[in-house]
């Protein structure tokens, strides 16, 4: 996982590879584009941590019985990291694909 593209951004830049990475904003700079795949690469085994994470929160309430609430949360924030882990590599892949000329 290398970083040093996204690591010498000042916090601006940094701001806006979020915003390419995450919003769809087109036509970054070469660098802000760099620092994007860069950040996403990062990103998407955090994400998938995080999903495995709360994938053990939603089977511990289920086999405990903590009631219908803990559940319901449990399963929506699974789809929310879910989806997240969805978008994530979908913005990769796009980023790292050629732009057609």
């Amino acid at each position: 996982m290398e970083l040093a593209v996204y690591k010498s951004c000042s916090f601006a830049e940094k701001r806006e590879v979020l915003g390419v990475f995450w919003r769809s904003i087109v036509a970054p700079s070469p660098k802000i584009g760099e620092a994007a795949v860069q950040y996403g690469e990062a990103a998407i085994p955090f994400l998938v941590v995080i999903a495995l994470e709360v994938a053990v929160l939603l089977v511990v309430a289920i086999v405990r019985s903590y009631g219908t609430l803990w559940i319901v949360l449990a399963v929506a924030l699974e789809a929310l990291a879910l989806s997240a882990i969805w978008r994530a590599r979908q913005r990769l892949a796009a980023l790292r694909s050629p732009l057609p000329s």
